[in-house]
């Protein structure tokens, strides 16, 4: 760690290195900022920071006094942050105490039990609104507290668990959950395809964690938690064996399932451009099995059409006559409704092309081309965003930061 504060002092990563982290990068830079070891310095095309007159006074501290001013800023950081997403609005605005924080290194505990302690310390009880949300009784305020955990749960990972774990080495991780890496590995694939932020993907609290030893000798007063669950030193062979063949077989029968469903499946790959900026593409995948009407929502998610259920596809049959489909939520009277009809159903080749026509808004209106017909690969989650212009990924980044 002191490492890297120091290439960062003498700008070696400019030259010679990359860091590949950028939240690591993003942290170290918000600890240099925060003690004022950096400034500001006048540049017209580009920002520029330069070495402050206050890095002379911070590394004359000996290493165990600069790490628990690191850890105590690094505590204020994650309390900022968290409370950050606790201001919902002017009515309802909380923050979480320094002290809060810095007792969840004091004293290990569950991450799930984090939650409640935060909330808790609020006078908000999480597992009331959680109780009322299975029995969908939940009110305003309800809904905005439960909103927030989602978030909270990544700001936990990134500015609590990432810091003091892998950041500072003061605590250690341990996850007793099962990773579904088909759905991480899909999800963050079509998160890079859109260029979005993987934060959202990649930080996951972990199931609990300890004090390491560099961790006991600078927080004090720390209590060990020995409600944590010990891997056993030693297991049986036969325990062992079952729980290999116990597994093992459980994907067997899983992977067998997967095939059944998806023999002789077929994937449609469509290119779909805005008709009045051909600029603006997505090139999607979706199963021959969806009806229309679940064509035209994915559509509609896939380029953010809010609020979109009246559309309609135009369609040539096997004539060359154009045939309208209209969407179930339509107020039009039509002869073929979307739900009734599958895309398989529709003689889709290679080449085909059709239009998709939101009700009353013209400038939204998409052509549809068929670009591929493939074989369903099970290891892929469909539909999916496979490829889009980097026009449509600067206006949606646009409309994000609006």
């Amino acid at each position: 760690f002191f490492q890297d504060i120091y290439l960062l002092f003498f700008f070696q990563y400019h030259f010679h290195h990359k860091i590949y982290h950028i939240f690591y990068t993003e942290y170290l830079f918000n600890i240099l900022k925060r003690f004022n070891l950096v400034k500001k310095i006048p540049s017209i095309y580009s920002y520029k920071i330069a070495i402050s007159n206050d890095i002379e006074t911070f590394f004359n501290n000996d290493n165990e006094k600069i790490l628990d001013l690191i850890i105590n800023e690094s505590i204020k950081i994650c309390s900022e942050k968290i409370s950050e997403i606790l201001n919902i609005n002017d009515e309802f605005t909380k923050s979480v105490d320094f002290n809060i924080i810095y007792s969840l290194l004091k004293n290990t505990i569950p991450v799930d039990e984090i939650f409640e302690q935060i909330y808790s310390s609020l006078g908000i009880d999480i597992n009331e609104i959680w109780e009322s949300s299975e029995k969908k009784e939940l009110t305003q305020y309800d809904t905005a507290i439960l909103s927030s955990t989602f978030y909270i749960g990544i700001i936990i990972d990134k500015y609590f668990i990432s810091v003091f774990s892998e950041y500072l080495k003061v605590i250690e991780t341990f996850y007793s959950s099962c990773i579904n890496f088909k759905n991480s590995i899909n999800t963050i694939a079509e998160i890079i395809t859109l260029k979005k932020d993987v934060g959202f993907e990649l930080f996951s609290p972990c199931s609990y964690y300890k004090l390491t030893s560099l961790g006991k000798k600078l927080i004090k007063n720390y209590s060990d938690n020995n409600n944590i669950n010990e891997i056993p030193n030693k297991f049986k062979f036969d325990e062992i064996k079952e729980a290999i063949l116990f597994e093992h077989n459980q994907l067997k029968i899983l992977k067998s399932n997967e095939i059944k469903k998806v023999l002789n499946k077929k994937i449609y790959e469509f290119k779909l451009e805005f008709l009045d900026n051909k600029e603006l593409w997505k090139i999607i995948e979706v199963s021959e099995n969806l009806n229309l009407e679940e064509f035209g929502n994915e559509i509609c998610i896939c380029f953010g059409f809010e609020d979109i259920t009246d559309f309609s596809f135009k369609i040539n049959d096997n004539n060359g006559f154009p045939v309208e489909y209209i969407s179930k939520f339509s107020k039009r009277p039509a002869l073929n409704k979307t739900e009734k009809y599958k895309l398989k159903n529709i003689n889709i080749n290679i080449e085909k092309e059709f239009i998709f026509i939101p009700t009353l808004q013209n400038e939204l209106c998409l052509k549809i081309k068929c670009s591929g017909i493939y074989e369903e690969n099970t290891n892929i989650i469909y539909p999916r965003i496979k490829y889009q212009s980097e026009k449509i990924s600067e206006i949606e980044q646009d409309l994000e930061l609006i």
